[in-house]
């Protein structure tokens, strides 16, 4: 299941090697932040993508590409527990909005009827 999300990075953790052929990479992102309630979800880099996160420091404006994974883990007592990552395969930076953003303008066209009281110029309607 692929899905993205937009937000600012909030925080940043080390590459940690797991094993000697598995390294992972952790960060979180601030979404939501003009609620009240903003969120923290913590994503996770794998293998070579760990690199990804070299690109960006804390405060970017990011979009997050990644996968929802799950899996269960069964205990040697027996029970079961599950496990959720949020598996990041791309994150791209956000585009900085320009700061004056013009309003559209609208040129009038020779062939736009132009309304002048009751008068209405190159009325093309056919009735």
């Amino acid at each position: 299941m692929s899905l993205t999300i937009d937000g600012n990075l909030f925080a940043i953790f080390d590459t940690e090697q797991v094993t000697a052929t598995f390294k992972k990479r952790e960060f979180v992102l601030e979404t939501d932040t003009s609620s009240n309630y903003p969120q923290y979800p913590k994503f996770q880099l794998v293998q070579d993508n760990c690199s990804i996160l070299d690109a960006y420091s804390k405060g970017d404006a990011i979009t997050v590409h990644f996968d929802l994974r799950g899996r269960p883990y069964n205990k040697p007592d027996g029970t079961t527990l599950y496990f959720t990552n949020l598996q990041v395969w791309r994150i791209e930076a956000q585009k900085a909005a320009d700061a004056n953003p013009q309003a559209p303008t609208q040129e009038a066209s020779s062939t736009t009827p132009q309304f002048d009281g009751d008068i209405i110029e190159n009325d093309e309607l056919p009735f």
